[in-house]
């Protein structure tokens, strides 16, 4: 079963994301490295790992083949792809020319999604949760 890794520190789209995870039915492990309540959705682990580091070597040691991530951050996601999981942008992109290989990104952090990057994420994340 596909599980999907939420980058909470890195990612604009978090209800968004969280709303349309619990009412597909899977499971989702919202990582941080910042003290969160856990939000009022069935199926939400919240994974509390400081620094910073301590969430993104969580987030790596933990995702499987096929999961999906979703993360800001470009160090992580090539992490992520060489562990064989597809990794979304906030902005609705994969990472990488392919979801399956891995492409250094020029910055560690990409900026906040506009309102169509937005909707165009959560477009390709419903293609992509199970029905």
């Amino acid at each position: 079963m596909t599980k999907l890794y939420i980058d909470h520190d890195t990612c604009p789209v978090l209800d968004d994301v969280l709303r349309l995870a619990s009412e597909r039915a899977v499971t989702i492990e919202l990582v941080t490295a910042n003290p969160t309540l856990p939000p009022p959705y069935p199926g939400v682990t919240v994974v509390f790992r400081p620094p910073r580091a301590g969430a993104v070597a969580w987030i790596n040691g933990s995702v499987l083949p096929d999961d999906l991530c979703a993360t800001g951050d470009a160090d992580l996601a090539n992490r992520c792809l060489s562990r064989g999981a597809r990794v979304l942008k906030p902005n609705g992109d994969f990472y990488g020319s392919d979801p399956r290989q891995g492409q250094r990104s020029g910055a560690a952090v990409i900026p906040a999604p506009t309102l169509a990057e937005r909707l165009l994420f959560l477009q390709t994340l419903e293609t992509l949760l199970p029905a």
